[in-house]
């Protein structure tokens, strides 16, 4: 078993908001995440915070304490109470042998970032968190953490991992501005282009603690059904302008979360209403095109569109559903389809290339790129669900059953 000490010291204060969290609670949350339960925090902590966070704690199954003699642990991660760090340092940190230090250097600085002591070694270490005493490093393993990049699953990519000490009021807007950076997901081309609006309104929404992942849901959704009804109300340009509106909004929420560092079940449930709001925009395009020629080809058109679009999200989720894992992400050239194939921002670019030349060229390039799209994902599938059978053994015992023995 592993303990975390958390060492408060006094350069600022442990409960400074950083995107509207607490420093020390986004390391406990960090810690927590990172399968540790035992955390020992030692200085001048406000005593009627500290006594809160320990029944918190008590609560969600953290077991947090404020005296050096609870420390049982042969084995003991060190961590000033100043830094912002993630989940992935820690979990580095416990792959290294007894006696690792992190550091970052900023500024022709080094500053301690966390360590994995003995249990003989925490009073040295205790002294040089808070005296900074620098000199008593000597004799410990040292690895600067901008050479730590690990892979990233829930961004899909590579990162060096998040270590950010605070110092200052400067150093908090910079660890604001690490942390919304760090936030993309999306592979597709269309989000680079989103990322730049998505993130600015991230780090000026952050701060305020009344604005909840949740909450920005529900206004993308409500967004998303008024550009609906601008449609069918013929008011196109204004409804493709709250649409790209929508887009960015949508984008927020899952980064919102992820700066504060807690995703929850419910938010999950976001992504069904993503896909109501959408088919209702898609059908209100589709509705539109149709009374402009007022041809009923348009809506059958249309209706190709809106099957393809859905078979391809049921062929993604199904083979999440069936593999655990995510098709996007299994070779290169899966990575490859998933920044150009047909999605969402892709359909409100041809719907706005559709109004300024003509309605009937945006649903065809929204056709032609869905029926594309959907093809290729049901070809990937099947060929990674049949390598998969091959490795397994399911293909041989399938002879076995077929076979005239």
């Amino acid at each position: 078993m592993v303990q975390v000490i958390i060492v408060v010291n006094n350069i600022i204060d442990p409960f400074q908001r950083i995107c509207g969290v607490p420093i020390i609670i986004r390391l406990l949350r960090e810690i927590y995440t990172a399968g540790i339960k035992d955390v020992v925090i030692v200085g001048e902590a406000q005593a009627r915070k500290l006594s809160i966070l320990i029944q918190q704690g008590a609560k969600i199954g953290l077991s947090i304490t404020n005296k050096l003699d609870d420390i049982s642990s042969d084995l003991t991660i060190i961590i000033p109470s100043n830094i912002v760090l993630d989940e992935m340092l820690i979990r580095q940190l416990l792959k290294s042998d007894p006696g690792t230090f992190f550091v970052v250097e900023r500024n022709n600085e080094i500053a301690v970032v966390a360590g994995l002591i003995g249990k003989r070694d925490i009073g040295r270490v205790f002294d040089i968190i808070t005296n900074r005493n620098l000199d008593n490093l000597k004799g410990f393993k040292i690895i600067n953490i901008d050479d730590l990049v690990v892979y990233y699953p829930r961004l899909r990519r590579k990162l060096k991992v998040l270590a950010v000490p605070i110092m200052d009021k400067k150093d908090i807007k910079k660890a604001s501005r690490t942390i919304v950076s760090r936030t993309q997901k999306g592979l597709h081309i269309t989000s680079e282009i989103n990322r730049i609006f998505e993130n600015a309104l991230t780090y000026a929404l952050c701060r305020f603690t009344w604005v909840t992942p949740n909450r920005i849901t529900i206004l993308a959704n409500i967004l998303g059904f008024l550009t609906a009804f601008l449609f069918l109300t013929q008011k196109p340009i204004l409804a493709i302008i709250v649409a790209f509106i929508t887009a960015i909004i949508d984008g927020v929420d899952g980064k919102m979360a992820r700066v504060r560092g807690i995703g929850t079940r419910l938010g999950e449930i976001e992504h069904s209403f993503d896909m109501l709001y959408e088919q209702v925009i898609y059908i209100s395009w589709i509705y539109f095109v149709y009374t402009v020629y007022n041809d009923l080809t348009f809506l059958f058109l249309g209706f190709i569109f809106i099957l393809s679009d859905t078979f391809t999200r049921h062929v993604y989720m199904q083979f999440k559903m069936s593999t655990g894992k995510n098709m996007l992400l299994m070779s290169k050239l899966d990575r490859f389809i998933a920044k150009i194939d047909g999605r969402r921002n892709v359909w409100f670019f041809y719907m706005l290339i559709g109004i300024i030349i003509e309605p009937v060229i945006g649903l065809y390039l929204m056709l032609i790129h869905s029926i594309i799209t959907s093809i290729v994902y049901a070809i990937r599938a099947m060929q990674h669900l049949s390598k998969m059978d091959r490795n397994e053994g399911t293909k041989e015992w399938l002879e076995l059953v077929y076979k005239d023995i």
